[in-house]
C-alpha cells in the first residue's frame, strides 16, 4: 500500500516536461471517446505547495490554457485521466487524477459532507480553510468520489464512495474483497485504502 501511495504522490508532483494533451469538452464526448488535441505543449503542475494533488494546466498558448480550464471536462495527459473540478464549485478550480470505472470517474479529495451520500454541483459545499491544505497531499486524509452523468438533471454529479460501494465493485474479486473486509472499519473509506484495493483488483489502472 505504501508503495502505491508513494507512486501516486510522485506522479502528481510538479512536472516540468511538456506532453501532448487531449481533452473532452462534454461527458458525452468522454463516453463516446471523442477527444480534441490541445494546441501546443501543456504542463500539469501542483496548484499549491500545500496541496500537491490539486493540479492546474498551463500552456505556452494562453488560448489553450483558457480552453482547458474553462471548457474541458476530462483531460488525458501521459496516458492518465484528469477530471476538471471547476464545474462542481466545491473543490476549487483545479484538476485531479482520476480513474475510469465504466461510465464513471473515481477521484480523491477532502471529505466535505461525511453525513451525506450524494452531492450535486455546488450542493452544501463546505469551504475549507488554508489550515486544512496540509492534509490534502496525503491520500489517507482524503476520501473518494465517483463522478457520473445524471441524465435527469443533465449535469455531471458526484457521489462519495462508501464501504458498500467498494464492496460492490469487488464482487467479482473475492481475494481483494476479503482483504478489504479485513481492513480496519474506521479506515475503509480512506482514499489510500480504496485506491489501493481497487488497483489490486484491477478495477482501476
Amino acid at each position: 500500500m505504501r508503495k502505491l501511495f508513494l507512486f501516486f504522490i510522485f506522479t502528481l508532483l510538479p512536472l516540468a516536461a511538456f506532453s501532448q494533451t487531449r481533452f473532452c469538452v462534454t461527458w458525452q464526448d468522454f463516453l463516446a471517446n471523442q477527444w480534441h488535441d490541445a494546441e501546443g505543449g501543456v504542463e500539469l503542475q501542483s496548484s499549491s505547495k500545500e496541496d500537491a494533488l490539486a493540479l492546474e494546466v498551463k500552456s505556452a498558448k494562453k488560448k489553450t490554457s483558457s480552453i482547458l480550464r474553462r471548457q474541458s471536462c476530462v483531460l488525458e495527459w501521459k496516458d492518465s485521466l484528469y477530471l476538471n473540478l471547476r464545474p462542481f464549485n466545491t473543490f476549487g478550480d483545479v484538476f485531479v487524477r482520476a480513474w475510469r470505472i465504466g461510465d464513471k470517474l473515481l477521484f480523491a479529495r477532502q471529505d466535505i459532507a461525511p453525513s451525506r451520500f450524494s452531492i450535486a454541483n455546488g450542493d452544501s459545499g463546505i469551504p475549507f480553510s488554508k489550515k486544512s491544505f496540509a492534509s490534502l497531499s496525503r491520500l489517507e486524509n482524503l476520501v473518494c468520489y465517483l463522478a457520473a452523468w445524471d441524465p435527469k438533471r443533465e449535469e455531471v454529479r458526484m457521489a462519495r464512495v462508501t464501504t458498500e460501494m467498494v464492496q460492490k465493485l469487488l464482487t467479482n474479486h473475492p481475494q481483494q474483497l476479503a482483504d478489504y473486509q479485513a481492513t480496519d472499519k474506521k479506515r475503509q473509506e480512506a482514499a489510500d485504502i480504496v485506491i489501493d484495493i481497487l488497483h489490486a483488483a484491477g478495477v482501476i489502472h
